[in-house]
């Protein structure tokens, strides 16, 4: 069985049901689980209040961890679970994702962005986590917006440990970002929360990332910006977008249109 994972608070229902709608139809998934701030247990709220109560990220999304780790625990062994951003839709079948990972021994799907983790992870963190080296830090940042893995023992533990590292506060938190006297402001610019943590636990498990399933993995340009390193990361995956990622709480084509116009100027830019 395929899965999917959303989550939106009342802001981003209506792109979530959307999201819901073209994973059913278009994507292929057989069980679409809808999250929102309403379905977490009242015994982990009260527990993780300092977190939860945070506006950014409706929590800091710490939510993330926590219901893919619930769903997983639900699920039969061997079922296919696929977290996907709400503010996104799918374009074609999630199938060519799930083809990446039958064949490899650590059977979890992520993919990387062409920014830099030290630019978006706060020098802390790399401390904490034991990650304190250029392997790490000089290496494409994976993202958090869609996370696949088949449902095992071993892909729960790395969820299990990706929900345990995102309870602690000092580790989730973007405070405290540029107290490191080592790390100048112009190299670090912000903390990406849950995808900095689940960024530096998949390099140090060895999860190789793919190619990004969007549009801005076709024109990586997009993420192009003179503030900050930009490095397109080097993938074998050759599958066209799957889903298209707007991240807007009313999903409309003039939007999407206008997104997508974005990448080819800027893809434009560079070959000129």
């Amino acid at each position: 069985m395929k899965i999917l994972i959303n989550y939106a608070n009342e802001k981003y229902k209506k792109t979530q049901r959307f999201n819901s709608w073209t994973g059913k139809y278009i994507g292929g998934f057989d069980k679409v689980c809808s999250f929102g701030p309403e379905d977490i247990e009242k015994s982990f709220y009260d527990k993780h209040h300092e977190i939860l109560k945070h506006e950014r990220g409706n929590g800091l999304w710490l939510w993330k961890p926590y219901f893919i780790l619930k769903v997983m625990e639900e699920a039969k062994e061997g079922d296919v679970i696929f977290y996907c951003d709400s503010g996104s839709f799918f374009m074609k079948k999630i199938d060519p994702l799930i083809d990446t990972i039958m064949s490899s021994e650590k059977k979890i799907w992520v993919s990387n962005i062409p920014l830099l983790e030290i630019s978006f992870t706060k020098p802390s963190c790399f401390t904490l986590m034991e990650c304190d080296t250029d392997y790490y830090k000089y290496t494409n940042q994976i993202q958090a917006t869609f996370f696949l893995a088949v449902n095992n023992s071993q892909n729960r533990s790395f969820v299990k440990e990706w929900l345990r590292l995102c309870s602690e506060y000092k580790l989730l938190s973007p405070e405290s970002g540029h107290l490191d006297k080592n790390v100048s402001i112009r190299e670090f610019i912000a903390h990406r929360e849950d995808q900095s943590i689940l960024s530096l636990l998949c390099k140090k498990e060895g999860i190789l990332p793919h190619l990004d399933p969007t549009q801005r993995g076709k024109y990586p340009e997009w993420y192009k910006n003179n503030e900050y390193e930009f490095l397109i990361p080097a993938h074998e995956d050759e599958y066209s977008p799957i889903i298209f990622l707007h991240k807007t709480s009313n999903v409309d084509v003039v939007s999407c249109i206008r997104q997508y116009m974005v990448c080819l100027k800027r893809k434009y830019k560079k070959n000129l």
